[in-house]
């Protein structure tokens, strides 16, 4: 029998749909409908009750889906306990990432990990938090990077660096003539916004709610959809903004942008790596987190953030 029949049989279980089934796995619907018939005749009965406008799993469907689960999860069991008898890591890694561990603290650390590790093949793509989180859950991924702490009991989180969230303005705007400002003084200026799903977005309105402001009170007058457009809105003279102190660092150097200073804000907040709390950790994710927070990688990234 195809194991790899079972693993797609397992995802249209999952998603109940063949067009998403071969959108996620990279297979025309005619090819996923062919290992659909396969398994059919391997069993002798249809796994799917046709006919209806989204395809529901048959009794025997049922029962498959079940054994497959265990079948596969066997496996992955069989493939972890062999390569623990292995020194070596190797093998493929992947990982999804939002915008500022992705864009400016994960390539850093990838590039080192495979220098350390030559045998690894990882893999790397962005989204914002929610559809990280998203990929790890559905396990397209195998580890997650985030700006927002994603409090699931299936997932296991590493804190692995801390940010600053900043607030920038045009070097033009009012704000950036003075030392600082009150925090109330938030409630005067025009602002521009992350999109929903993004963890900045999430950290800054807890932040800010911890310092007595609701953002309801904020006039926010875009909503961007990368920290790039947001810099690109707000050095135009469009609005003011929080973002990572790591994504205008050079842009404040070059004096194409202003920090504002707000009285008693801390911006700091922390990012994690997330994975699938399961008993089979494969070596690549735990040489990944492990060499993540070391001390050694994590002086080099200081040092290459701050120029």
């Amino acid at each position: 029998m195809n194991i790899d029949f079972l693993k797609t049989f397992v995802k249209i279980a999952q998603l109940g749909n063949l067009t998403k089934v071969a959108e996620e796995l990279g297979f025309s619907q005619p090819a996923i409908t062919k290992q659909l018939k396969a398994l059919e005749q391997e069993f002798g009965a249809e796994l799917l009750e046709r006919g209806q406008k989204k395809p529901r799993l048959s009794e025997a469907g049922l029962i498959l889906e079940m054994y497959a689960g265990q079948i596969l999860s066997l496996i992955e069991k069989a493939k972890y306990d062999i390569t623990k008898l292995n020194k070596t890591v190797s093998g493929k890694l992947s990982i999804a990432a939002s915008s500022i561990p992705g864009h400016y603290i994960l390539p850093c650390i990838a590039g080192e990990f495979c220098k350390e590790y030559p045998l690894v093949h990882l893999s790397f793509e962005n989204g914002d938090t929610d559809e990280v989180i998203k990929r790890v859950l559905d396990k397209s991924v195998q580890i997650g990077a985030v700006g927002a702490y994603p409090n699931l009991s299936q997932l296991i989180c590493h804190r692995f660096f801390t940010d600053r969230l900043i607030l920038i303005a045009s070097c033009g705007h009012k704000w950036s003539k003075v030392e600082q400002i009150p925090v109330n003084e938030l409630k005067n200026g025009t602002f521009i916004w992350r999109e929903k799903g993004s963890g900045t977005r999430k950290s800054i309105e807890n932040i800010l709610l911890s310092q007595g402001i609701d953002v309801s009170q904020l006039n926010i007058s875009m909503e961007l959809g990368s920290t790039e457009a947001i810099i690109t809105a707000v050095e135009a003279g469009y609005g003011v903004s929080f973002v990572s102190k790591w994504s205008v660092q050079k842009a404040i150097q070059l004096g194409r942008l202003k920090e504002i200073k707000i009285a008693g804000f801390n911006g700091n907040r922390d990012l994690y790596l997330i994975y699938l709390s399961s008993d089979l950790l494969p070596r690549t994710v735990e040489s990944f987190i492990n060499f993540a927070n070391s001390a050694t990688v994590q002086e080099k990234l200081v040092k290459y953030l701050n120029g």
